[in-house]
C-alpha cells in the first residue's frame, strides 16, 4: 500500500496538476524549506531533519536506495552517508501547490560520501512536502542522476 501511496505522489509530481496555487510567496517557502533541509544533512542537525521530515518519510536516493525518516535520521548520524556539500542550481526551481501538498523539483550537485567513497553527482531532485498544522513536512523525496 505504502509503495502505491509513493508511486501515485511520484506521479503527480511529474505530472501536469490541474489545480495550482502557484505564487512566488510559496515558492519562497519551499526553496526555504528545501535549502534547510540540505543544509541539516550537510550539518548532521537531527533537531532540523526530525522537525523537517514527516513521520511516513519515503526519500529514495539516485542508486536506488530508499530511507525511511528513522532509516534516514540514523544513517545521517552514524556517518554512513555523509553529505559534504549541496549546490541547488536556483534556475530550475519549480514549486506547485494544491492545498495540504506542496510539489518541488530543481537540479543539484551534491558531493557525500557513501560508506567511504567520495561520489560527486549532478542530480534533479522532486520532492513532496504535506501541510501538518501550520508546518511543512517533505513526505517523498526522489532523485535521478543526470549525464
Amino acid at each position: 500500500m505504502h509503495e502505491k501511496i509513493c508511486l501515485f505522489l511520484f506521479c503527480l509530481l511529474f505530472g501536469a496538476f490541474s489545480i495550482s496555487e502557484n505564487t512566488l510567496f510559496a515558492q519562497n517557502i519551499f526553496f526555504k524549506n528545501s535549502l534547510l533541509l540540505n543544509e541539516a544533512l550537510i550539518k548532521k542537525d537531527q533537531k532540523i531533519l526530525n522537525d523537517l521530515l514527516d513521520s511516513d518519510l519515503s526519500y529514495g536516493h539516485s542508486n536506488g536506495w530508499i530511507e525511511s525518516k528513522s532509516e534516514l535520521l540514523k544513517n545521517n548520524s552514524e556517518g554512513i552517508l555523509i553529505y559534504k556539500s549541496i549546490s541547488v542550481d536556483t534556475s530550475t526551481i519549480w514549486t506547485q501547490v494544491n492545498h495540504r501538498l506542496a510539489f518541488v523539483r530543481y537540479t543539484m550537485h551534491v558531493e557525500v560520501n557513501l560508506r567511504g567513497k567520495d561520489i560527486g553527482l549532478k542530480m534533479h531532485v522532486g520532492q513532496v512536502w504535506k501541510r501538518k498544522g501550520r508546518q511543512w513536512k517533505l513526505l517523498f523525496r526522489q532523485s535521478a542522476k543526470l549525464a
